[in-house]
């Protein structure tokens, strides 16, 4: 499997793309018509790094290997690294 990691422009590579993240509760994917739940202990790569105005990470986007699963602006609550 290919990961793309994202940069935002202008700044340099952030250390926490492509590190391995671990789900430390369980996190639920609200959609129009169906929820998902992916449960702690839940691994995944991180490929882009969103901050905040105070330049503190605020949230990540994460590739799951097992399914092949993108999960977008996931908050850096739900995960130890």
């Amino acid at each position: 499997m290919v990961a793309i990691l994202v940069k935002k422009k202008g700044g340099p590579i952030p250390p926490e793309l492509g590190n391995p993240v671990v789900f430390t509760r369980d996190y639920v994917k609200h959609r129009l018509f169906s929820t998902t739940t992916y449960g702690q202990g839940t691994s995944g790569l991180v490929t882009k790094v969103d901050k905040g105005l105070l330049c503190g990470i605020t949230h990540y986007d994460v590739r799951l290997p097992e399914s092949g699963t993108f999960l977008r602006e996931v908050p850096v609550d739900y995960f130890a690294a």
